[in-house]
């Protein structure tokens, strides 16, 4: 939630923030897209501190993304049934 904006009704306000999450998806489907691609690369990699493979370092780029995506589309449910009322 966006704590700048001024106090509109529910409708515009719910509006606004479907707008700002679809701003914020994009960089969840860029986390999702990159990251897997990042799993990749270190797919044949070990962490030499931790000695772990880094797959699973590496790991937690796409999940974030994919976590976000979850939460943005609850977000847009709820949002939804604002405007909808």
């Amino acid at each position: 939630e966006v704590d700048v904006w001024p106090d509109l009704g529910p409708r515009q306000t719910a509006l606004l923030r479907i707008v700002s999450n679809l701003c914020v998806l994009v960089f969840a489907l860029v986390f999702v897209w990159w990251g897997i691609g990042f799993v990749r690369f270190g797919w044949d990699q070990l962490s030499e501190l931790a000695e772990l493979p880094m797959p699973w370092i590496f790991l937690a780029w796409p999940l974030a993304g994919a976590t976000w995506v979850l939460f943005l589309g609850e977000s847009f449910i709820d949002n939804w049934r604002v405007l909808r009322a």
